[in-house]
């Protein structure tokens, strides 16, 4: 999954990386005018193979302000929240205006990478839900 500021020649503000180490591990990762290639991790989290995991994903970002924050939870446990810099604020390179009266952005889903020779990803999404706050997009028992 992926986060996209429309601006001109950047990179995702927000995603989920499956680390190259192990595949069960996901990085939850940002990234804004300080850290435009590689990013900053604000989690890391196993999976257990075979097993749904239910992520709630909170993502706030001003990058005029140079705030921001992504809050988690995993199996209705909240992870925690990460502070910092998201997004970016380059007004003349970003759509929708300056950082701070309507920036456009978009979630991309799918695995995004080169081919890894003898190894298979697959990563499947139910229920998705986009919504204002954790009570909102929470899918109910």
């Amino acid at each position: 999954m992926q986060l996209w500021q429309k601006c001109i020649g950047a990179s995702p503000i927000a995603g989920i990386r499956i680390s190259k180490a192990d595949p069960y591990l996901l990085n939850f990762m940002t990234r804004s005018d300080h850290d435009r290639v590689k990013g900053s991790t604000a989690f890391m989290y196993k999976v257990k193979p075979g097993k749904w995991t239910t992520f709630v994903v909170r993502i706030q970002a001003d990058p005029a302000n140079k705030k921001g924050s992504l809050k988690l939870w995993a199996d209705d446990v909240e992870i925690g929240t990460f502070r910092s810099s998201i997004g970016y604020a380059p007004e003349s390179q970003c759509e929708g205006g300056n950082a701070s009266n309507g920036q456009f952005y978009r979630l991309k889903f799918g695995i995004y990478k080169g081919p890894d020779i003898g190894k298979k990803y697959e990563v499947r999404y139910r229920q998705l839900s986009l919504g204002n706050d954790y009570h909102a997009v929470v899918p109910k028992k």
